[in-house]
């Protein structure tokens, strides 16, 4: 070949390399400065400060006397509280837990509920009695509990028994005194 020709076919070869590399530079948008965003925020209204009025003293009027007194009511006898059974007459196993079950009845927010439940039960025949406990949010929940017995499996056929005369679903738990 001649030598001018290789001369011309090199110096096109190296111009297309070039625009192969500069093309994609020129066409991609990096150059261009980015274009200023300008948002026209308004100023914060001026408050004034409301004049604070002090508050009337006014005086009380003193209640009138009422000469009629009521005769006191008969104290009314509250219900015993439900007590759970003693936890001395219980055996204990080597962690030192009562070897005891109930049967637990239900939980309620409402102490009313538990105690309709627990005289329900009484009224049944069965030994009822309440527990309370206090939860993280203040308020406290009654369970109504049933038993406690030695014997698992009979624990455990009470509570199937509970269940369908009673309609709730009933848990047998370990016997906290």
């Amino acid at each position: 070949m001649d030598s001018a020709l290789k001369k011309r076919l090199i110096g096109a070869l190296v111009l297309c390399v070039l625009l192969l590399l500069l093309l994609p530079v020129l066409f991609s948008g990096q150059g261009r400065l980015p274009e200023a965003r300008i948002t026209d925020i308004p100023q914060a209204p001026v408050l004034s400060e409301a004049p604070v009025l002090e508050p009337e003293q006014r005086a009380r009027p003193e209640p009138e006397q009422v000469e009629e007194i009521l005769a006191p009511s008969p104290p009314v006898e509250a219900e015993p509280e439900a007590e759970p059974p003693a936890a001395a007459e219980y055996e204990t196993d080597d962690a030192g837990q009562i070897q005891a079950w109930s049967v637990q009845m239900g939980s309620f927010r409402d102490a009313a509920n538990a105690r309709r439940l627990l005289n329900s039960l009484r009224e049944a025949g069965h030994e009822a009695y309440t527990r309370e406990s206090l939860l993280s949010d203040g308020s406290t929940l009654t369970q109504v509990m049933v038993g406690p017995d030695r014997d698992y499996e009979a624990v455990q056929a009470l509570k199937d028994e509970l269940s369908d005369t009673f309609d709730v679903p009933a848990l047998v738990v370990r016997f906290q005194p």
